[in-house]
């Protein structure tokens, strides 16, 4: 009896090392990856280099951030919904992006969270041949006028292309300031109202005076959703999400990014009479 105590005691202290150990583990394939937090709890994330975090000013008061070489110890001071945030490794300038969110704590033990990095295997090739691959209009002696198709690839290699092909700033383009305050609850009109939380991220402006906006775009209902284009409640030129669809809330591909052209900067563009379209396509993804 003495015995199947002790076999039963060496299972138990196994089992509870398991727990203490477990870990939720992504691999960074240049996808933003998604992470919550419960308020109050203290989440460590541990990467393969020593590495810094940045968030967006709306989280500087909801969120304790502490690094430590190659951890990040996070803690939720409030709850917030998804929102993008940016790990940057240091010791080779990787820029890996997340989506974090806060919820109420529960009775749950943590369980910390480990990034690896997935590296395809290396081609051999020369400096010539992958120059070829990029676009004309990423050389920065180009001096062709940046047409709408190009600064919409540009912005989707910005966010989703791996480091080694993500483009430099091409000429012609210039950043400018974003008021990321601004209301975007009616962005999107007919049935995609209150489908979708926008957020953004990043703008330009060309030298012959348009304007590249780039939101991020995550689906808040609990299936799979068309974005439909139709549905977009602003005056713009060229638009163009990264993914027609996204899966239900919660889950992997519950997000992505739109890319808008504007002959007004971003906000001015929001208050105006939207572009009328046909009626073609205007029903998909509602019914």
């Amino acid at each position: 009896m003495m015995k199947l105590s002790k076999k039963w005691y060496l299972f138990l202290m196994m089992f509870m090392s398991f727990q203490i150990s477990a870990l939720e583990v992504h691999v960074w394939k240049k996808e933003p990856i998604h992470i919550s937090f419960e308020k109050g709890k203290q989440r460590i994330i541990n990467l393969p280099y020593h590495a810094k975090m940045s968030i967006p000013r709306s989280l500087l008061d909801k969120v304790r951030i502490e690094s430590a070489g190659g951890s990040i110890y996070i803690t939720a001071l409030e709850e917030f919904p998804s929102t993008p945030a940016r790990i940057k490794l240091l010791d080779n300038g990787l820029d890996i992006r997340l989506f974090i969110n806060a919820m109420p704590a529960t009775e749950n033990p943590v369980e910390h969270v480990k990034i690896t990095v997935w590296e395809a295997p290396t081609l051999r090739t020369n400096k010539t041949s992958t120059s070829a691959q990029l676009p004309s209009f990423l050389s920065s002696n180009s001096k062709m006028k940046l047409t709408d198709v190009a600064l919409l690839r540009f912005a989707s290699l910005n966010y989703w292309a791996p480091p080694r092909l993500r483009p430099q700033l091409p000429s012609g383009l210039s950043s400018v300031k974003l008021n990321k305050s601004v209301e975007l609850d009616n962005l999107m009109g007919y049935c995609s109202l209150g489908r979708f939380d926008f957020r953004l991220l990043d703008a330009w402006k060309t030298s012959d005076g348009r304007y590249l906006t780039v939101l991020a775009v995550k689906n808040l209902t609990d299936k799979k959703v068309y974005f439909n284009m139709t549905h977009l409640a602003m005056q713009h030129s060229k638009s163009s999400p990264h993914h027609l669809y996204l899966t239900k809330s919660g889950t992997a591909g519950d997000i992505t990014t739109l890319s808008i052209i504007t002959k007004l900067p971003f906000e001015s563009a929001i208050h105006q009479k939207p572009h009328v379209f046909t009626d073609f396509g205007v029903n998909k993804g509602c019914l």
